[in-house]
Order: C-alpha cells, then sequence, then structure tokens
C-alpha cells in the first residue's frame, strides 16, 4: 500500500515537471526561437544564392523546365517551393517591391520552415532524451545556434532540409518503438522529399539506413520486411533525382578550375566548430565551443550507454557524414565541401551535448556550462547579426558577405537616364541586380572571349550560363551604344576575381570619364560617361 502510494506521487511529479516542461517551451523557448529568426529578417539584401533561387524558380513552367538539367544544376524542390512562395507574395503584395520589407517577406519563407523546426526539434528530443531537463537544454541550445539562425534567414533549401530530416528521425523513433506501416511510410515520403531537395541528402538516408542494418544484425530482424519494401519503394521514386544527380556530378568532374581547396581533417573540425559557433572570427571564442563541445558530445555518447539506439543512431550521423566527405573530396581534383551541407549532423550533436550536460553529476556545474555556453553563443550571435564572418575561407567555404545590391539599386534607379547601361565583372552580381534593377539595361562584362571560356571551365554546363546570362560579353562590345555606364565591383569578401576586375577598370579609366562613385557595404558603383572626341 506504501509502495503504490509512493509511486503514485512519483508520477505525479513526474507529471507536474513534464507540464512544466510544456509551459517553458510554448511561453518561453519558442517565442525566443522565433524572435530570433525574425529579428533583421530583411535589413540584409537578398544576395548571390538566393536571387539565383528566385531566377531559377521562373523555370517553373509548363515545360517543367525546372528538371531540366541543363537549365538547373540544383534539385528541384528550392525552385519549386520558392515559385509557390512567389505566387503567394505577388496576390498578397501591399508593401513596395525591392524594398526592406519584400526582402522580409521572402525569407519568410526559410524562416517558417526553421520555426516549425523547433516544434519538431523539441517532439524528437522528447524521444531522444529522457528528462524535462535535458530535453529543455537540447531546444533552447537548437533555438540559439547562430548556424541554423544563418540559414533561417536564407532564401535556400537549408531550414527546410532540417525540418525533413528531423520528421524522418521523429518517424525513425517511432518505428523502434512500434514498427508500425504508417511510420515506415513517412520515413519512406521523407527520404522521397529529401533526395528532391538536396543531392547531398543521400548520406542521411545511407545513414539512417545503415544504422537500421545494424539493428537488424544485433537481432530487430521484425524490422526487415516493411524496411526492405520502403527503401524499395523509395528508391523507384528517387530514381529521377538520382540521374539529376549523376548529371550534376557529370559536369563537376569536367571543371577545370577548382572552387574550393580539397578538405582535411582540419576542414571536418572546422564544420563541427561551426556547427556552434557559426561563421565567427572570434578565434577565442570558437576556440572554447570547439573544445567544449566535443567533451560534451563524447560524454554524452558515454551518457547514452542506456540508451543505445539513440547513441549509436547519434554517433554516425553526428560524424560520418563530414569525415565521410572528408575523405571523398580530399581524393577528388574538384572539392565541393561546403560547411552547410553538413547542417542535420549539427542538430544531432545537440541532443548528444545536451544528453552530455544531463551526465554531469553536480548539478551547480551542469547551470554553469549551461550558463558559459550561452555567453559565448551570444556573442557569435552578435557576429553574425553584426555581418562579420570569418576572413578565412575554410571556415566559410561557400559564404560570403550579403552585399547591399538593395541600396546600389536604388541609387541607380535613382540616378538612371536614358542611355545608360549597368555592368559587373564578376557572376557574383548577376542575379542579384537583375532581380532588384528588372528591365534596366544590364550585362556581366570581360575583355574578351577569353574570359568567356574561362567562366565555361570554371563551372561548366554552357547551356546553364547562356540562359541565366552569366557568361561575360567582351566589354567594348556590350557598352558600344550608350552614353553612360554604371560600373559595379564588390569588395570584402565576395568572389569577385580582382585580375579580372583591374583590366577593365584601366580600359574605362583610358576611355570612360569618372562622373560619381557611391559605395555601399560591400559594392560601390561608379558613373562613368563616354569621353568626347578632341
Amino acid at each position: 500500500m506504501q509502495q503504490s502510494e509512493e509511486r503514485k506521487k512519483q508520477e505525479q511529479i513526474e507529471n507536474l515537471k513534464k507540464k512544466i516542461m510544456e509551459y517553458l517551451f510554448w511561453g518561453c523557448l519558442l517565442p525566443l526561437g522565433v524572435g530570433l529568426r525574425l529579428f533583421h529578417l530583411g535589413s540584409l539584401s537578398l544576395w548571390y544564392d538566393e536571387c539565383a533561387s528566385i531566377e531559377l524558380s521562373k523555370l517553373v513552367d509548363k515545360n517543367l523546365s525546372f528538371l531540366s538539367p541543363l537549365l538547373n544544376n540544383e534539385p528541384p524542390m528550392n525552385p519549386l517551393l520558392i515559385f509557390i512562395w512567389g505566387n503567394i507574395l505577388n496576390s498578397v503584395r501591399f508593401w513596395e517591391k525591392y524594398s526592406v520589407w519584400d526582402d522580409f517577406a521572402w525569407r519568410l519563407l526559410p524562416c517558417f520552415w526553421s520555426i516549425l523546426s523547433i516544434v519538431m526539434f523539441y517532439q524528437v528530443a522528447k524521444r531522444m532524451v529522457d528528462r524535462p531537463f535535458t530535453i529543455l537544454v537540447a531546444t533552447f541550445l537548437f533555438i540559439i545556434s547562430p548556424f541554423q539562425i544563418y540559414y533561417a534567414q536564407e532564401l535556400r533549401i537549408y531550414s527546410f532540409y532540417v525540418l525533413l530530416n528531423l520528421i524522418g528521425l521523429y518517424f525513425l523513433l517511432r518505428i523502434l518503438s512500434g514498427n508500425l506501416w504508417k511510420d515506415w511510410v513517412g520515413l519512406g515520403v521523407i527520404f522521397v522529399l529529401l533526395m528532391y531537395s538536396h543531392y547531398f541528402s543521400v548520406w542521411a538516408i545511407f545513414v539512417t539506413n545503415l544504422f537500421i542494418l545494424i539493428l537488424m544484425a544485433l537481432g530487430r530482424r521484425d524490422l526487415f520486411r516493411k524496411w526492405f519494401w520502403t527503401n524499395f519503394i523509395a528508391g523507384l521514386l528517387v530514381l529521377p533525382a538520382v540521374y539529376l544527380a549523376w548529371y550534376f556530378h557529370e559536369i563537376v568532374s569536367g571543371i577545370r578550375y577548382v572552387w574550393y581547396p580539397n578538405p582535411t581533417i582540419k576542414t571536418g573540425l572546422i564544420t563541427w566548430k561551426n556547427f556552434f559557433a557559426g561563421y565567427t572570427p572570434n578565434s577565442s571564442v570558437y576556440w572554447i565551443m570547439f573544445v567544449l563541445s566535443f567533451l560534451l558530445f563524447f560524454w554524452g555518447l558515454w551518457s547514452y550507454r542506456r540508451q543505445p539506439e539513440n547513441g549509436l543512431y547519434s554517433f554516425f550521423m553526428s560524424l560520418l557524414p563530414i569525415f565521410g566527405n572528408v575523405l571523398f573530396w580530399g581524393a577528388r581534383h574538384f572539392s565541393f565541401y561546403e560547411h552547410r551541407l553538413f547542417i542535420f549532423s549539427g542538430v544531432v550533436a545537440l541532443f548528444v551535448i545536451a544528453q552530455g550536460i544531463h551526465g554531469i553529476r553536480f548539478y551547480p556545474t551542469r547551470i554553469l556550462i549551461l550558463i558559459m555556453f550561452t555567453i559565448l553563443t551570444v556573442v557569435c550571435l552578435k557576429d553574425y547579426y553584426q555581418l562579420k564572418l570569418h576572413p578565412i575561407d575554410m571556415h566559410r567555404l561557400g559564404v560570403y558577405d550579403k552585399v547591399d545590391f538593395r541600396s546600389c539599386a536604388d541609387w541607380i534607379r535613382r540616378n538612371y537616364k536614358e542611355g545608360d547601361i549597368i555592368i559587373y565583372p564578376s557572376h557574383f552580381m548577376v542575379p542579384s541586380m537583375r532581380y532588384y534593377l528588372n528591365g534596366f539595361p544590364q550585362c556581366r562584362v570581360g575583355m574578351s572571349a577569353i574570359d568567356v571560356q574561362v567562366h565555361i571551365d570554371s563551372f561548366g554546363n554552357t547551356t546553364l550560363l547562356a540562359h541565366h546570362g552569366l557568361l561575360p560579353e567582351p566589354i567594348e562590345q556590350a557598352t558600344k551604344k550608350y552614353h553612360r555606364l554604371w560600373f559595379l565591383e564588390t569588395h570584402g569578401l565576395t568572389f569577385e576575381y580582382k585580375p579580372h576586375t583591374e583590366p577593365l577598370r584601366k580600359y574605362l579609366e583610358e576611355n570612360w570619364k569618372g562622373v560619381d562613385r557611391v559605395s555601399f557595404w560591400g559594392l560601390s558603383a561608379t558613373l562613368y560617361q563616354r569621353k568626347t572626341k578632341e
């Protein structure tokens, strides 16, 4: 009788803890996550990758051009989602186009996926870790992560990719406890959506299946039949995506000039650091976060010994995609290794780190470490909101300054006259300037046809480059019928090739007269007028 009352009292305490946890999540953590993702959402203009996404969404037509590898080198999900979102914005837009509010509205799409990911992360955390305190810690770390916030505020596929993976993990955890067909169907649907969202999702799918195979080898043979049919049907459905991925791989294999240095073990460790510190240049902060996160991660794995299935999955998903790609791209002549490709590995690592914090027996030490991690993260968040990126390329592979194209375009629009043309030397500017100055004469320029071949050798897929206006036109030919031109140059952390820009500037100084020059964040615009013959 006494034991029954004690058990009842214990259940009441546990139910009270769960209620408090729910109140803290919905009343505190979720609003915090929403606020961090909405803060400064439209302050920066849409940069290269984002405007390229909008450009590719124009391929969603009755001919299904967005599925053509000749015109689109990305998986089709992102153009499709942005096409739908763009139509929604066009139907409700009551604000000025190309304004701060317009950019805010565009970025609400990835922000929305990221907010849903917070809710999904919390639901998964309740199955991945076993204590209310640990669940809240894991969710809190996900909410304040600079890496997650960065991609919650970028009009790309990555926040949607995180959401899909979290839903897939949720189905996987339900399969381990119930092995129901409806959960296998859900996991299969996620596999298909992942492949059409990002080709690198093959690693997430591979790790999930490797994990299930290990469980079957260890005795969970009841999973085999449903696992087989799920992968068989999903495999048939993703065949078009596999073909598109293969086609893109063939293009990459033919590229002559590398984009990034080949990754090493150090590159993989930098990826790990970025999961928690973002792209901050503050080495004194990110070194501490790197060491602290690694120690907590491996202590968390040890703490998972009572939940070996969760620990095994977390170990593989957190580390295998990163270091598997280090080995793969480290052996190729051309590397496509970028830190953002492994964003879900960073998500899974947070479960383990929270478990590691919980594994510290002395309660005040837990709180002290959590406070330290929070303070360090706040410093990194401050750097993100202040546009501070690490100056070394290997620390931010594929990430550059979000140049203020919007303000530059506004200035040109106000001062534009008939007979003007806007020119720029870098493909980096093409999508953004064509978006913000839609309908204005503009052109990417080079000195000669050699520049065209260099760009083809750097990116391949000539049809795509020509269709989207990314190939340079000789400057003399591009400007011959114009009286004035606006020459745009980027500076700072962008991928403008200076040896290509300097001959163009020299040509302009010899043949045109500089009239005005205005600088913006990461960008300058010089107005030239054709020199009259004496």
